[in-house]
């Protein structure tokens, strides 16, 4: 008895991550749903070192046109450890490695300005920047 016993206590351990559910948004109500959204926020900043910001990019391939406006931006570093980027004229370059501006910050407030133009690929492959699109001077063509 006491076999059995064990065994049926065994298969329940087991089968315990088996019956995790997907959490069904749809249901939360809107203190539920910041209450992850904190959890969530918490997470990824412990996890990439970073602080959330609206104006922020993050590790990622950013396509220009698609994911981020055309234009001029001022980069500014927001993580404690670095940053490091590519840029690519388009997908087909960044896919064979071909070419590519390479940028790599180094301390917490150093910037950096980049020109984005449609269809380029921004990657950025460690850390995170906030973002502020730089005015173009009213006697710039």
């Amino acid at each position: 008895m006491k076999k059995f016993i064990a065994l049926v206590l065994a298969l329940l351990c087991l089968s315990i991550p088996a019956l995790a559910e997907e959490v069904d948004l749809s249901s939360m109500d809107l203190a539920a749903l910041l209450k992850l959204h904190a959890e969530l926020d918490s997470a990824i900043q412990e996890k990439f070192d970073c602080e959330l910001d609206a104006n922020g990019l993050y590790q990622g391939i950013y396509v220009v046109g698609k994911d981020i406006k055309a234009g001029r931006y001022l980069l500014t570093m927001t993580t404690k450890t670095y940053f490091m980027c590519h840029l690519y004229e388009d997908m087909t370059h960044k896919e064979a490695h071909d070419g590519g501006q390479h940028e790599t910050l180094l301390a917490v407030g150093e910037t950096l300005q980049l020109t984005l133009e449609d269809g380029m690929v921004l990657v950025i492959d460690q850390g995170a920047v906030s973002v502020k699109m730089v005015p173009e001077a009213d006697w710039a063509p």
